[in-house]
């Protein structure tokens, strides 16, 4: 199959590799497929890839899913477009660039996609909703917990974070929760200055560190934290993997957690660690329930969506299926 998939992304081949759709980009070609792959430098040679390249099936991450969709709607791209929800672009790239405009963007490219594929469940629904054609596509991970060991991380009860700091993220609302708790908040990623500015003694910025250097910091937690209010964080699946207890955000975790059965979904932050630090049954529980829940090799995601490409576009995708 030719595969045109079109991103948002900056580099092609990035390493470390840790977006899903560079994931799948490894993963299609391991398969035997040809993959053009179009990053946002390259956004305003689109067309001219597409003619050159000729591919069965173009699946766009982003909101330049809607020119392409603008040129699917005056036929002059005539192969299956898809569009992977895969954030909630309004609402993560709203305020830099006007929610409205990125808002109609959106819809746009939704409402025209000849298929949506979404890892949230949450948007799943919306699409549903508003009857557009839709199915759900997991998240994986390739984490190896095999061999780690637990870092050494000072404290009792230790919480770790791992991941982007950018104020959609809503980590403000982790860091203050910890002000003045018996608990060590351990933060990895790029620091962002103005959680520097608000964290207390007991939040430590470990900086960024390598995807094989995670799982010992997640062993080494009593809690792992999630605090964006986005079901379909690639976090997920690598703190469900490390069999550790989760706390998330009340909301949109709901379409994948039961609430103290297999995650602790707070609606207020300290008052969730507080409880999670005096019930260690509580803890063994949460921790028991992730256990049950699947997770995906990227291998296995590509597998799922290459069948899901063949069977809902087969008759119209070029005879060197593999």
């Amino acid at each position: 199959m030719r595969i045109q998939i079109v991103s948002g992304e900056r580099n092609k081949r990035p390493y470390p590799v840790i977006h899903d759709w560079h994931h799948l980009l490894y993963e299609f070609e391991k398969k035997g497929h040809e993959v053009e792959y179009t990053t946002k430098s390259e956004w305003p040679f689109f067309y001219l890839k597409y003619l050159k390249f000729k591919p069965d099936i173009v699946i766009c991450v982003g909101v330049f899913g809607a020119f392409a969709a603008f040129l699917k709607k005056i036929r002059l791209i005539r192969k299956p477009i898809v569009n992977d929800w895969t954030d909630d672009w309004a609402e993560i790239m709203g305020e830099k660039y006007g929610y409205k405009r990125i808002a109609f963007l959106e819809r746009y490219m939704l409402r025209n996609a000849d298929l949506i594929t979404t890892p949230s469940r949450f948007r799943e629904k919306i699409a549903r909703k508003n009857e557009w054609k839709v199915v759900f596509r997991p998240h994986g991970t390739d984490m190896d917990f095999t061999n780690a060991k637990p870092a050494r991380l000072s404290g009792k009860f230790k919480i770790v974070y791992a991941g982007d700091m950018a104020d959609s993220k809503r980590l403000d609302l982790l860091v203050n929760a910890v002000s003045n708790l018996g608990c060590e908040l351990y933060l990895i990623g790029k620091p962002n200055p103005k959680l520097e500015g608000i964290a207390g003694r007991n939040v430590h910025f470990l900086g960024a560190k390598l995807p094989d250097e995670l799982p010992s910091y997640y062993l080494a937690a009593n809690v792992l934290a999630i605090t964006m209010d986005n079901d379909s964080s690639l976090k997920i699946q690598e703190y469900v993997k490390s069999g550790k207890p989760i706390i998330a955000r009340q909301g949109r975790m709901s379409n994948i957690f039961k609430h103290k059965q297999n995650a602790y979904l707070a609606s207020d932050f300290k008052k969730g660690i507080l409880e999670l630090m005096n019930d260690k049954k509580l803890l063994k529980q949460i921790a028991a329930g992730s256990r049950k829940i699947r997770v995906y090799s990227w291998k296995e995601v590509a597998g799922l969506y290459l069948e899901l490409m063949q069977k809902v576009y087969k008759p119209k995708l070029s005879n060197n299926i593999k």
